[in-house]
C-alpha cells in the first residue's frame, strides 16, 4: 500500500474543505481491497455511506477492520 503522510492528509483535508478526506477514504479502501483480497470491501459503498452518515461509517469501518483476521 502507498504510504501517506498523516500531516499532509490533514492539511489537504483542511485546504479542500474535507473533499480530500473522501478521496483518501476511497483510495485507501480500494488499495486495501486489492492487497488483502477481501471482496467484501467496496470503496464506492464506503464512500457513499461516509457521506450519508456524516462520517460515522468510517469509524465503524475502522473498528471492523481492526478486529478482523487477515486471510491465510
Amino acid at each position: 500500500m502507498t504510504r501517506r503522510s498523516v500531516a499532509l492528509v490533514i492539511l489537504f483535508t483542511l485546504i479542500s474543505c474535507s473533499i480530500y478526506w473522501f478521496y483518501w477514504l476511497y483510495v485507501t479502501t480500494d488499495e486495501l481491497k486489492r492487497v488483502s483480497g477481501r471482496d467484501e470491501l467496496n470503496p464506492g459503498i464506503d464512500l457513499l455511506l461516509s457521506i450519508v452518515t456524516c462520517e460515522v461509517d468510517p469509524i465503524w469501518w475502522t473498528v471492523l477492520l481492526s478486529q478482523s483476521t487477515p486471510p491465510s
